[in-house]
C-alpha cells in the first residue's frame, strides 16, 4: 500500500471568487466551510478540485483566475515536507510538486499515483446516471476487462438469440399459413404423361383387336360364300375346296392373331382418364402436403436453434454473474446488477441519502488510499443523520471532508467565508 497523505494546510490565492484564504481543515472527519451566497465557498472547493481534478474540474469553470487578477494558485501542505501547488495564470497552468527544496519530476503522475482523478464529490456517485455509476464500481472492483468481455458475450448471445427467436416465428407463421392437404393425399406427386401414355396403349390395342376383329368377320364372310359355291356348283369344287381351305388358312390365322392380342381392359381405362383429369388437382395437394412437411421441419429447427441461442445467453449471464459474485468491493453487501449499483440486494434508487452518501465515499477512499481527500458542494441540502453518518464515517476512516454550507456560521470549528477571505 502506498504512503497515505492528507490535507495539513490549504492555501488559495487570486482562484475564481477566492481573494486569499488559508485554513487547516480537521485531521479528519467533515471540515465546515461556511458563509452566504456568493462570498468564495463554492470557489474555495473548486480550487482544490482544479488542483486535484483538474482535467475534469477545468470543464466547469470558464476562467480560473480571479477577475482582475493576472496570477493565481491552490497550494496543498500534505506534511513531511510535501506541497502540492498549481498556478494560474492567463497563459494557462502550471503543477508543481516540492518536498522540502526538491523539486519532483512529472508532478501529475505524481499526483495521479496518490490521487487518481475521479469522484472527489462523493455526492457526485449518488447523480451519476445508473450506467456510470455501475462503470465506476466495476473499475474501483478491478473486473473491466473480464466483465467487459462477458459483456460482450451476453450482447453476442441475445443478438443470436434475437434472430433465432425471429427465424422461429418467421418460420411458425409460415407453417400455419399453409393450408393443410386433403386427407389421402399421397406422399408423392402423380405423372399426367405416364398415365397418357399408357391410356394411349390401351386406345391402340383396342384399335388393333378391333381391325383383327374385323379381318375375323370379314373372312368368316369369304368362308361361308365360298362354301356356298361348293354347294351350288359341284364343277367348281376343286376351286371352291381350293378357296376353303384357303380361307379356312385365312381364317385361322385371324383366330390365331385375334387371340394372340391382350385384351385391353375398359374399366382401366376410365380409371386412366380420371385420374388424367384429377392429376393437377392431385399433384397439387402433394405440393400442399410437401410444403407442409418441409415448413414443419424448419419451424422445428428453428426452435432448436432458437433454445440454443437462449441457453447460451444464459450461460453467458451466468459467467458474469460469477464475476460479479466476485467482485471485492469495499464495503460489504454491496454490489451491482446489469444496471446499477446495489446494496445489500436494493437498487440505488431506493436507498435512502445516508447510505448512498456513505457509499459514496468508501468507493472514493478505496480509490484514493494515497490521499482520501474530498469536497462536498451543497452540503446544507443533507439531513441530520446523513451528516452525522458522514462526519462519524470519515473519523472512523482517517478521511477528510471539506463540506459547504450555506449560512452555517454556528457550526463549530467551521471556516466562515466572506468576500474572498476567511472572515
Amino acid at each position: 500500500m502506498s504512503e497515505q497523505h492528507r490535507i495539513h494546510s490549504l492555501r488559495v490565492q487570486n482562484v475564481l471568487a477566492v481573494e486569499h484564504v488559508e485554513l487547516e481543515p480537521a485531521a479528519s472527519g467533515v471540515t465546515i466551510i461556511a458563509g452566504r451566497n456568493g462570498q468564495g465557498k463554492s470557489s474555495l472547493l473548486r480550487a482544490i478540485e482544479l488542483l486535484l481534478e483538474y482535467r475534469a474540474a477545468a470543464q466547469k469553470v470558464a476562467e480560473p483566475l480571479r477577475q482582475g487578477q493576472d496570477k493565481g494558485w491552490t497550494e496543498l501542505d500534505l506534511g513531511d515536507g510535501l506541497v502540492v501547488r498549481r498556478t494560474f495564470t492567463e497563459k494557462g497552468t502550471t503543477l508543481t510538486v516540492k518536498r522540502g527544496d526538491e523539486v519532483i519530476g512529472s508532478p501529475q503522475s505524481f499526483l495521479d499515483t496518490i490521487r487518481p482523478p475521479d469522484l472527489l464529490d462523493p455526492l457526485a456517485f449518488s447523480g451519476m446516471p445508473p450506467a456510470e455509476r455501475r462503470t465506476l464500481m466495476i473499475r474501483v472492483a478491478g473486473l473491466g476487462e473480464e466483465l467487459a468481455k462477458a459483456e460482450e458475450m451476453i450482447e453476442a448471445a441475445e443478438a443470436a438469440r434475437l434472430s433465432a427467436g425471429r427465424e422461429a416465428r418467421s418460420a411458425a407463421a409460415a407453417f400455419k399459413e399453409l393450408p393443410d392437404a386433403p386427407k389421402g393425399t399421397p406422399d408423392e406427386k402423380v405423372s399426367a404423361s405416364a398415365l397418357l401414355a399408357e391410356l394411349q396403349e390401351l386406345q391402340r390395342q383396342h384399335q388393333e383387336l378391333k381391325a383383327a376383329q374385323t379381318l375375323v368377320e370379314k373372312t368368316q364372310d369369304t368362308l361361308e360364300r365360298a362354301s356356298s359355291k361348293v354347294l351350288a356348283a359341284a364343277k367348281a369344287l376343286a376351286l371352291a375346296e381350293a378357296e376353303e381351305e384357303a380361307a379356312a388358312t385365312g381364317y385361322k390365322k385371324a383366330v390365331d392373331q385375334r387371340a394372340a392380342l391382350p385384351v385391353p381392359s375398359e374399366e382401366r381405362g376410365e380409371t386412366l382418364k380420371v385420374q388424367i383429369d384429377g392429376a393437377d388437382y392431385v399433384n397439387a395437394n402433394v405440393e400442399r402436403k410437401l410444403q407442409k412437411a418441409a415448413a414443419k421441419d424448419r419451424m422445428r429447427v428453428t426452435e432448436q436453434k432458437h433454445a440454443a441461442a437462449e441457453s447460451t445467453v444464459e450461460s453467458a449471464r451466468a459467467a458474469r454473474d460469477v464475476l460479479i459474485d466476485k467482485a471485492e468491493l469495499p464495503l460489504e453487501g454491496l454490489g451491482f446488477d446489469d444496471a446499477d449499483a446495489t446494496f445489500n440486494g436494493v437498487r440505488w434508487a431506493s436507498l435512502g441519502t445516508a447510505e448512498q452518501l456513505r457509499i459514496g465515499l468508501a468507493l472514493g477512499a478505496a480509490q484514493h488510499p494515497g490521499l482520501p481527500v474530498f469536497v462536498i458542494h451543497r452540503g446544507e441540502s443533507l439531513d441530520a443523520e446523513a451528516l452525522r453518518v458522514l462526519n462519524e464515517w470519515a473519523q472512523e476512516e482517517g478521511v477528510q471532508v471539506l463540506m459547504e454550507v450555506v449560512g452555517g456560521e454556528g457550526n463549530e470549528g467551521a471556516y466562515v467565508i466572506e468576500a474572498g477571505k476567511l472572515k
